[in-house]
Protein backbone atom coordinates (compact mmCIF):
# COMPACT_ATOMS: atom_id res chain seq x y z
CA UNK A 1 0.00 0.00 0.00
CA UNK A 2 1.08 3.55 -0.75
CA UNK A 3 -0.05 7.09 0.06
CA UNK A 4 0.25 8.46 -3.48
CA UNK A 5 2.76 11.08 -2.32
CA UNK A 6 5.92 11.11 -4.44
CA UNK A 7 9.06 10.96 -2.31
CA UNK A 8 11.69 11.39 -4.97
CA UNK A 9 12.31 11.58 -8.70
CA UNK A 10 14.49 8.69 -9.85
CA UNK A 11 16.27 8.25 -13.16
CA UNK A 12 16.35 5.16 -15.41
CA UNK A 13 19.89 3.79 -15.24
CA UNK A 14 19.35 0.62 -17.29
CA UNK A 15 16.41 -1.19 -18.91
CA UNK A 16 16.86 -4.75 -20.18
CA UNK A 17 13.94 -6.32 -22.03
CA UNK A 18 13.50 -10.03 -22.73
CA UNK A 19 10.60 -12.12 -24.02
CA UNK A 20 9.13 -13.10 -20.63
CA UNK A 21 10.29 -10.20 -18.43
CA UNK A 22 12.11 -6.91 -18.23
CA UNK A 23 14.52 -5.62 -15.59
CA UNK A 24 14.54 -1.91 -14.87
CA UNK A 25 17.35 -0.31 -12.84
CA UNK A 26 16.61 3.07 -11.27
CA UNK A 27 19.12 5.52 -9.82
CA UNK A 28 17.84 7.11 -6.59
CA UNK A 29 19.12 8.73 -3.39
CA UNK A 30 16.62 9.44 -0.61
CA UNK A 31 14.62 6.23 -0.86
CA UNK A 32 17.77 4.08 -0.87
CA UNK A 33 18.05 4.64 2.91
CA UNK A 34 15.88 1.62 3.67
CA UNK A 35 15.33 -0.20 0.37
CA UNK A 36 16.22 -3.88 0.32
CA UNK A 37 15.52 -6.87 -1.88
CA UNK A 38 11.89 -7.99 -1.65
CA UNK A 39 10.25 -4.70 -0.69
CA UNK A 40 7.50 -3.06 -2.76
CA UNK A 41 8.07 0.32 -4.34
CA UNK A 42 5.84 2.45 -6.58
CA UNK A 43 7.37 3.62 -9.85
CA UNK A 44 5.08 6.11 -11.61
CA UNK A 45 2.35 4.74 -9.35
CA UNK A 46 2.97 1.10 -10.35
CA UNK A 47 3.69 -1.33 -7.48
CA UNK A 48 6.84 -3.40 -8.22
CA UNK A 49 9.15 -5.61 -6.16
CA UNK A 50 12.83 -4.80 -5.70
CA UNK A 51 15.03 -7.70 -6.88
CA UNK A 52 18.46 -6.09 -6.42
CA UNK A 53 19.97 -3.14 -4.51
CA UNK A 54 23.16 -1.20 -5.06
CA UNK A 55 24.48 1.86 -3.22
CA UNK A 56 22.65 4.38 -5.40
CA UNK A 57 20.25 2.25 -7.46
CA UNK A 58 17.76 -0.60 -7.30
CA UNK A 59 16.32 -3.02 -9.86
CA UNK A 60 12.80 -4.33 -10.34
CA UNK A 61 11.51 -7.15 -12.52
CA UNK A 62 8.56 -6.29 -14.76
CA UNK A 63 6.17 -8.84 -16.22
CA UNK A 64 4.74 -8.64 -19.77
CA UNK A 65 1.31 -7.95 -18.20
CA UNK A 66 2.64 -4.89 -16.34
CA UNK A 67 4.41 -3.67 -19.48
CA UNK A 68 1.15 -3.92 -21.45
CA UNK A 69 -0.97 -2.07 -18.85
CA UNK A 70 1.37 0.79 -17.90
CA UNK A 71 3.72 3.38 -19.36
CA UNK A 72 6.74 1.59 -17.84
CA UNK A 73 7.58 -0.14 -21.15
CA UNK A 74 8.08 3.19 -22.93
CA UNK A 75 10.82 4.36 -20.54
CA UNK A 76 14.31 4.99 -21.85
CA UNK A 77 17.67 5.40 -20.12
CA UNK A 78 17.81 8.85 -18.53
CA UNK A 79 14.02 9.27 -18.16
CA UNK A 80 12.73 10.36 -14.75
CA UNK A 81 10.27 8.38 -12.63
CA UNK A 82 8.10 9.21 -9.64
CA UNK A 83 9.22 7.06 -6.68
CA UNK A 84 7.45 6.15 -3.46
CA UNK A 85 8.26 3.59 -0.80
CA UNK A 86 5.45 1.45 0.57
CA UNK A 87 3.56 2.45 3.72
CA UNK A 88 4.88 1.70 7.17
CA UNK A 89 1.93 1.05 9.44
CA UNK A 90 2.06 3.10 12.59
CA UNK A 91 3.33 6.13 10.65
CA UNK A 92 1.23 9.17 9.80
CA UNK A 93 -0.47 8.97 6.40
CA UNK A 94 0.01 12.16 4.42
CA UNK A 95 -2.05 11.09 1.42
CA UNK A 96 -4.51 8.31 0.62
CA UNK A 97 -4.37 4.52 0.65
CA UNK A 98 -3.32 3.44 -2.86
CA UNK A 99 -2.64 -0.13 -3.98
CA UNK A 100 -0.41 0.64 -6.97
CA UNK A 101 -2.20 -2.03 -9.03
CA UNK A 102 -2.93 -0.82 -12.55
CA UNK A 103 -6.17 -1.63 -14.38
CA UNK A 104 -5.13 -0.32 -17.78
CA UNK A 105 -3.86 2.61 -19.83
CA UNK A 106 -5.66 5.87 -20.53
CA UNK A 107 -5.13 8.50 -23.21
CA UNK A 108 -5.36 12.22 -22.38
CA UNK A 109 -7.60 13.77 -25.04
CA UNK A 110 -7.58 17.34 -23.74
CA UNK A 111 -6.28 19.52 -20.91
CA UNK A 112 -7.85 22.81 -19.81
CA UNK A 113 -7.48 25.05 -16.77
CA UNK A 114 -10.37 26.40 -14.69
CA UNK A 115 -9.16 28.57 -11.81
CA UNK A 116 -6.70 26.47 -9.81
CA UNK A 117 -8.01 23.19 -11.28
CA UNK A 118 -6.76 21.29 -14.31
CA UNK A 119 -9.49 19.48 -16.25
CA UNK A 120 -8.35 16.39 -18.13
CA UNK A 121 -10.54 14.52 -20.60
CA UNK A 122 -9.25 10.94 -20.50
CA UNK A 123 -10.23 8.09 -22.79
CA UNK A 124 -9.86 4.60 -21.32
CA UNK A 125 -10.62 1.08 -22.54
CA UNK A 126 -14.30 0.17 -22.56
CA UNK A 127 -13.80 -2.73 -20.11
CA UNK A 128 -12.74 -0.18 -17.45
CA UNK A 129 -16.01 1.79 -17.67
CA UNK A 130 -17.33 0.30 -14.43
CA UNK A 131 -14.27 1.64 -12.52
CA UNK A 132 -15.27 5.27 -13.12
CA UNK A 133 -18.78 5.41 -11.80
CA UNK A 134 -19.22 8.38 -9.53
CA UNK A 135 -18.88 12.06 -8.94
CA UNK A 136 -15.87 12.99 -6.79
CA UNK A 137 -14.25 9.56 -6.68
CA UNK A 138 -10.48 9.51 -7.00
CA UNK A 139 -7.83 7.67 -8.97
CA UNK A 140 -4.07 7.75 -9.41
CA UNK A 141 -2.02 8.09 -12.56
CA UNK A 142 1.79 8.10 -12.69
CA UNK A 143 1.71 8.42 -8.93
CA UNK A 144 -0.45 11.56 -9.02
CA UNK A 145 -3.84 11.62 -7.30
CA UNK A 146 -6.79 12.81 -9.39
CA UNK A 147 -10.27 13.71 -8.23
CA UNK A 148 -12.84 12.46 -10.71
CA UNK A 149 -15.34 15.27 -11.24
CA UNK A 150 -17.59 13.91 -13.95
CA UNK A 151 -18.07 10.71 -15.86
CA UNK A 152 -19.43 10.70 -19.37
CA UNK A 153 -19.88 7.38 -21.11
CA UNK A 154 -18.09 8.38 -24.31
CA UNK A 155 -14.63 8.82 -22.79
Amino acid sequence: MFTGIIEEMGRVKDFKRALKKAVLTVKAQKIMEDIETGVSIALNGVCLTVIDCQKDAFSVEISPETLSRTNIGSLKIGNTLNLERSLQFGSRLGGHMVTGHIDGPGKILSRTTEGNSVILKVQFPHHLKRRFYGFNCSSHRRGYKFREGRYRGES
